[in-house]
Parts: structure tokens; sequence; C-alpha cells
């Protein structure tokens, strides 16, 4: 938007932010929304907060896998010595 020379305040930018986010983070859309005045916020804390939460379920996400993965190979090698 600021691209093809309009003056638009970062409460809208991060506004058109909010509104284009995957559902994912719709709780933390809420969260933002709510905790933070958008007057306050500037567009550089709302990105940075959306990127940690981003890491954060990435985090989660590979921290569940490898306990499956320790799970499934665990459940393998009991069955085995069962045989």
């Amino acid at each position: 938007m600021r691209i093809n020379g309009e003056n638009i305040d970062d409460v809208r930018v991060m506004k058109n932010i909010l509104r284009s986010l995957d559902s994912k983070f719709n709780h933390v859309m809420i969260a933002i929304e709510e905790s933070k005045e958008p007057e306050v916020l500037t567009v550089e804390e709302l990105i940075r907060s959306l990127q940690v939460y981003e890491q954060n379920i990435k985090e989660k996400k590979e921290a569940e896998e490898i306990s499956l993965t320790r799970t499934s190979f665990t459940n393998k090698v009991e069955y085995e010595k069962q045989c």
C-alpha cells in the first residue's frame, strides 16, 4: 500500500495485516487486538509477535514429531523382544 505512494497510518496497516492472517493465527490476532492498543503497537512489534508465535508453533510440532518417532521406535523394539 505504501509502495503505491499512499500515506497510510500504522494502525490501518496493522489491521490489514491481522485481517490477512491464516486461521491458525486467529487466537493470536484476538489476543494482540485485546492486549495492545493499536496506537501504541508498531508494525514492527506486530510482525515480531507473529514471527515468535509462528516459531513456537514450528518448535512444538517438531517436538511432537520427535516424541512420536521415539514412541514408535520404542513400541517396535518392545514388540520385537516379545517375538
